[in-house]
C-alpha cells in the first residue's frame, strides 16, 4: 500500500506525478485550443457602432415633455436585443439590405447566413445611460460595415414605428372612419341631388314661385279662351259671307262666226283609202281587182275634193265667249277664313298645353306640404353626415400632424454618432499571449481530470481507510519498493505501480 504524506501539497504533487501523461495530453489538447483560436482570430475585422437612443434630450422635452431618458435607452436597447434573438423577420432584412449578402456568398444558405450574422454581432450594450454600443467580428472589412449600417437601419426604422404605434393606430382608426363617414356623405349628397332633380319644383322656396305660375297660367287659359271664342265668331261671318259673294265675275264678252270647210270630210275619207290601199299592196298585187277598185275610188275622191274646193264655202254658225276672273271680295273671304282656321287650331293647342300646364301646377302645389317634410329629412341627414365627415376629416388631419411629428422626433432621437470602421484584429500580442496561456490552460485540465480520476479512484491507500472499510486492524505494512529496470521488465509493470495489502 501506498502512503501519502502528511503535507496537501506533497500529496497533490504525488499525484500529479502519477497522473503525468495525462497531464502532457492535456498540455497538448490546450496548445492545440490556444492555436485554433490565434487562427480563426486571424484576418477578421472587428466594426463598431455607437447610437444615441436619445438623441438631444433637451429637444426631446421640448417637444414630448419631461422623459425619462435612461429608461427610453434601456427599453429600445432590451427592444433591439428581443428582435435580433426572436424575430427572424428583423435579421432576414437585416442580411438583404447588408449588400446583398446572399448573392456574394451563394454556398451559404440564407438561414445559416442570418444564424452567422446574429452570432457575430454582440449584445447591445447600454453607456451613461443613453448610448448604445454594438460590434461585430467579421471575415470582410466592407460586408462588417454593411451589416452595422443595415442592422442601425432596420433598428432606426422599426423603433420609429413602435414608439409611434399610438398615434399611428388613431390615425388608421381616424382613416377607416373618415372612409366610412365619407362614403355615408357621398350616399346622402347623391340622394339629395336625385330629390332635387326630380322634385324640384317642391322646394321649400318655390312654393311662392309654383304659386304664382299656377295663377298666370289660369289666366292665360281665361283669356285665351275668349281668344278662341271671337276667332269662332268672326269665321262663322266669314262662312256666311262667302256663302252669297260669287266666288268668280265677268269682264268681258266676246262674239265669233265659224264656216265650214266641205273637203276636210272628202280628204279625211281619202287618207283612209290610201292607208287601205297600202295595207292591201303588202299582200296582192296592183292588178288584183281590189287594189284598182280602191284606186279607182281614190281618184273619185281626188275629183270630189278638186270640185269641192272649187266652191265657196257657207257659214255655219257663230260663237259667244266670255272673259271671268277671281272675285276679290271673294278672296279676301278666303284668305279671312284659312287665317281665322289655322288660329283657332292654334289657339287650341295652346289651350290644351295651358291646362295641362295648370293642372300639373295645381297638382304640385297640393302636393308640396308633404314633400316638404320629406325634403327637410333629406336635408337633415346630409347636414349630420356632412358634419360627421368634415370633424372626422379635421381630427384625421389633426392625427396625421401628430403622427408625422412623432416619427420626426423618434426619428432624431435614434442617431448613429460613431459610424462603423471596420478594423483587422491585432493578432501579434494576443497571439503571444493565447500561445502561453496554451501551458496553463493544459495544466488547469489536467488538474481537473486528476480530481476526477481520485474521486473516482476507491483503492485503499492508508491503515486508517483499511482499518475504517473493513473494521479490523492493521498487523503490517509493506513499505513500497522500487524494483529496478529488469524487474519491471520482468513483471511488466512501470515506476507508478505499487503493492497494496
Amino acid at each position: 500500500m501506498r502512503i501519502y504524506g502528511s503535507s496537501p501539497l506533497h500529496n497533490y504533487v504525488e499525484l500529479i506525478f502519477r497522473c503525468k501523461r495525462m497531464f502532457i495530453v492535456s498540455l497538448i489538447i490546450g496548445t492545440v485550443i490556444t492555436s485554433a483560436v490565434v487562427a480563426m482570430r486571424k484576418d477578421k475585422y472587428e466594426a463598431s457602432i455607437m447610437v444615441a437612443l436619445s438623441g438631444d434630450p433637451e429637444l426631446a422635452a421640448n417637444l414630448s415633455g419631461r422623459v425619462d431618458v435612461s429608461a427610453s435607452a434601456s427599453r429600445k436597447a432590451n427592444r433591439l436585443a428581443l428582435w435580433m434573438a426572436k424575430t427572424p423577420d428583423f435579421m432576414k432584412n437585416v442580411v438583404k439590405y447588408a449588400g446583398d449578402l446572399s448573392r456574394k456568398h451563394p454556398d451559404i444558405p440564407a438561414d445559416k447566413m442570418v444564424k452567422k450574422v446574429r452570432d457575430s454581432i454582440s449584445g447591445p450594450s447600454i453607456l451613461n445611460d443613453q448610448y448604445m454600443e454594438l460590434s461585430i467580428v467579421w471575415d470582410n472589412q466592407q460586408e462588417a460595415n454593411d451589416i452595422l449600417n443595415s442592422l442601425y437601419s432596420q433598428f432606426s426604422e422599426k423603433t420609429v414605428a413602435t414608439e409611434t404605434t399610438n398615434v399611428t393606430r388613431r390615425r388608421q382608426i381616424l382613416e377607416e372612419d373618415y372612409k366610412r363617414y365619407n362614403d355615408d356623405a357621398n350616399r346622402q349628397t347623391m340622394a339629395r341631388m336625385r330629390y332635387q332633380q326630380a322634385h324640384y319644383w317642391q322646394l321649400p322656396t318655390l312654393l311662392s314661385s309654383e304659386m304664382s305660375r299656377l295663377d298666370t297660367t289660369e289666366t292665360q287659359v281665361a283669356a285665351l279662351k275668349v281668344d278662341q271664342k271671337d276667332a269662332v265668331v268672326r269665321l262663322d261671318e266669314v262662312n256666311r259671307q262667302l256663302s252669297v259673294i260669287p266666288k268668280e265675275m265677268v269682264e268681258s264678252t266676246t262674239k265669233s262666226t265659224t264656216t265650214a270647210d266641205p273637203a276636210l270630210k272628202l280628204i279625211s275619207d281619202k287618207q283612209e283609202l290610201e292607208t287601205s290601199l297600202k295595207r292591201l299592196l303588202t299582200v296582192y298585187s296592183p292588178m288584183h281587182p281590189k287594189v284598182q277598185e280602191l284606186q279607182r275610188n281614190i281618184s273619185a275622191l281626188d275629183q270630189q275634193i278638186k270640185d269641192a274646193r272649187s266652191n265657196k264655202a257657207a257659214p255655219t254658225g257663230s260663237n259667244v265667249q266670255e272673259t271671268r276672273s277671281i272675285n276679290p271680295a271673294w278672296r279676301d273671304l278666303m284668305q279671312q277664313q284659312s287665317s281665322l282656321t289655322i288660329l283657332i287650331r292654334a289657339q287650341e293647342r295652346r289651350l290644351s298645353q295651358l291646362i295641362s300646364e295648370n293642372s300639373l301646377h295645381h297638382n304640385r302645389v297640393q302636393q308640396m306640404p308633404m314633400e316638404d317634410v320629406t325634403y327637410s329629412k333629406i336635408e337633415r341627414e346630409y347636414n349630420m353626415a356632412s358634419t360627421i365627415r368634415n370633424n372626422t376629416e379635421s381630427a384625421l388631419k389633426a392625427a396625421q400632424i401628430d403622427e408625422d411629428r412623432a416619427k420626426r422626433t423618434e426619428a432624431l432621437a435614434v442617431q448613429l454618432l460613431v459610424p462603423p470602421d471596420a478594423l483587422r484584429q491585432e493578432a501579434s500580442g494576443r497571439g503571444v499571449l493565447l500561445y502561453a496561456m496554451g501551458p496553463l490552460l493544459g495544466i488547469l485540465i489536467a488538474f481537473c481530470f486528476s480530481l476526477a480520476a481520485e474521486a473516482l479512484d476507491h483503492t485503499l491507500r492508508t491503515p486508517v481507510e483499511v482499518e475504517q472499510y473493513l473494521g479490523k486492524p492493521v498487523l503490517a505494512v509493506i513499505p513500497r519498493a522500487k524494483p529496478s529496470a529488469e524487474a519491471q521488465k520482468q513483471l511488466g509493470g512501470s515506476s507508478n505501480q505499487g503493492i497494496t495489502s
